[in-house]
């Protein structure tokens, strides 16, 4: 919404009133002559934006021509998307069982979390069993819940330091030499 500037009968530049979209009434300003107001200003745009929107969207090299016959709607490139993602899953379905790819080897971030988790889980493993020996020496006469759920947990811990063994034993990368 511009807001045209006015020369008064004095000789000054002023800003009529004029009604916002709420219904109340600007007043009318004084201002020096050249003035924009901030609302009639463009809005910042950073470098980033600017250099988003000025991008191709079409790879780097791409013809011309190629750049011309792909303008389709967007409902139709779904369309051809999907198309193109069934053939995918029926071609997947025939595939042998001798075919199927292998999964890919484990990161090393995978290994140093699993071994962190077995450290984990040995220190509660360790209280678990400090407190056993509470309770068996006969310091502890009164077990709390928080106690007793913990000794309830032991199986389980048990069970993923096992099978965490097992993983990171499967797992562990050899130096080579």
């Amino acid at each position: 919404m511009s807001r045209r500037r006015v020369v008064g009968k004095d000789g000054k530049w002023y800003i009529p009133p004029s009604q916002r979209s709420d219904g109340t009434w600007r007043p009318a300003v004084q201002v020096k002559p050249g003035y924009i107001p901030s609302e009639e200003l463009p809005k910042y745009v950073c470098k980033g934006r600017r250099e988003a929107d000025e991008q191709s969207r079409y790879p780097v090299g791409l013809p011309d021509e190629l750049k011309s016959t792909n303008s389709k709607p967007i409902n139709t490139q779904r369309q051809s998307l999907t198309s193109i993602m069934e053939k995918i899953e029926k071609q997947k379905f025939n595939v042998g069982v001798s075919e199927m790819p292998l999964p890919p080897p484990p990161k090393i971030e995978d290994l140093d979390a699993m071994k962190k988790k077995l450290k984990n889980l040995r220190k509660k493993l360790r209280d678990i069993h400090a407190l056993e020996r509470k309770i068996e020496s006969g310091e502890l006469t009164k077990i709390e819940k928080t106690q007793k759920q913990k000794l309830e947990m032991r199986p389980t811990f048990e069970d993923q330091i096992k099978q965490l063994e097992r993983d990171i034993g499967g797992l562990s990368i050899k130096p080579s030499l």
